[in-house]
């Protein structure tokens, strides 16, 4: 009889949706939700970054909030389109993401952007920057 592959980990991803006319209180409910999920048991909450979009335009400052009402689960970016991004700034805002969330971040990257050059950023340059963050800590 062959064996099933048990469950270890359960996360969740949200948008963070808000309203155009205020945006708070969808934002707020986003952090109340990853407070409850902490609380219900799940070991990883996620949010994705879009820029223009009516979610969290930018995950790292999302994340360094929901860092400050949660203790365990780990906080996750699915994804952050690092076309779009200055590299260094962008390591330097998940590094202090990371610190103000116990050590509890984790991040994902995707290359895809929506205009030809990604505002002339490489994603070689980011994924460097990006990479240097990550083995510095």
């Amino acid at each position: 009889m062959a064996t099933r592959p048990a469950v270890t980990s359960l996360a969740f991803l949200t948008p963070g949706n808000f309203a155009d006319d205020d945006p708070y209180p969808g934002l707020e409910d986003t952090l109340w939700l990853f407070e409850y999920g902490e609380n219900l048991g799940f070991d990883g909450a996620w949010i994705r970054q879009r820029h223009l979009e009516h979610g969290a335009g930018y995950a790292a400052v999302f994340l360094a909030a929901a860092g400050q009402r949660t203790q365990r689960v780990e906080l996750g970016t699915a994804v952050i389109p690092i076309g779009y991004e200055s590299p260094f700034r962008l390591a330097e805002d998940l590094a202090l993401a990371d610190v103000l969330s116990h050590g509890s971040l984790q991040v994902g990257f995707s290359t895809a952007c929506r205009t030809p050059n990604c505002w002339a950023i490489s994603s070689t340059t980011a994924i460097g920057a990006a990479s240097t963050w990550a083995t510095a800590g």
